[in-house]
């Protein structure tokens, strides 16, 4: 037995040194894809990277809807005594002769505004469905009892205000009458209580009805073409207009 040998140590017992499990490494990720970013070279000078930016979504394209334009009422063919209308004249008329499109022009006359207003003209020519009018006369009661009305020019192919044709209209101020006018009707001007400034351009004017004048404003003065100064005055006189003055 060793243990009975003298000088002899027994050795001390050793334990077998742990052995520690390798350390796992995480499966390696590839990067997302990128676009390689150039830089750009400026002569002397050192390169430059450009920024780079995400380019915003696409947005859809906003739609609009284009008015329709509004349209002259159409007007078929007519006949005399026919009664046709334009927004463009702001007008209602009655056919007094026809005209065509080859050039013959027709007559109307004028009827009523489409819309009263402060200030009218009554045209001289209008073109409705590519027909050329003269606009020859201004028709019974036309304004009458027109509160809107404060100025009027009439054109120079209009020939008669009939009867009644301003009566009542309140705040009539000013009326100029065109190149040819030969007649003015009964009550055409009657208790246009305001009415203080009538020029007349016709040398034609041979009648005036009574009461064509009748309750207008007491400072009237009417405008006429000097070399019939002392006809128009006798005329617009003996009609209530005392004061009569050359253009």
């Amino acid at each position: 037995c060793t243990a009975d040998i003298p000088g002899y140590v027994s050795p001390t017992p050793t334990s077998p040194a742990p052995t520690s499990p390798a350390p796992t490494s995480p499966a390696p990720t590839s990067p997302a894809p990128t676009s390689p970013v150039v830089p750009t070279y400026i002569p002397g000078g050192q390169p430059v990277t450009p920024v780079v930016t995400t380019p915003e979504p696409t947005k859809a394209p906003v739609t609009t809807t284009t008015p329709t334009p509004t349209k002259e009422p159409e007007n078929k063919k007519v006949k005399v005594g026919d009664e046709i209308s334009s927004t463009k004249y702001n007008a209602k008329y009655t056919v007094l002769k026809t005209g065509n499109k080859e050039g013959k022009i027709g007559e109307l006359e004028y009827e009523a505004p489409i819309k009263h207003k402060s200030d009218i003209i009554v045209m001289a020519n209008v073109k409705i469905d590519g027909i050329t009018y003269h606009v020859t006369t201004i028709g019974n009661a036309a304004f009458k009892g027109d509160t809107k009305l404060k100025s009027v020019t009439i054109g120079k192919y209009v020939t008669k205000i009939t009867r009644s044709a301003f009566s009542k209209c309140t705040k009539l101020e000013s009326v100029t009458l065109g190149n040819n006018v030969t007649l003015i009707g009964k009550y055409a001007f009657y208790k246009c209580k305001k009415l203080n400034d009538i020029t007349v351009n016709s040398t034609k004017l041979e009648t005036i009805y009574g009461s064509a004048f009748k309750g207008i404003s007491k400072n009237a003065v009417a405008k006429v073409p000097a070399k019939l100064l002392e006809k128009y005055t006798k005329m617009f006189s003996a009609k209530g207009v005392a004061n009569v003055q050359a253009q």
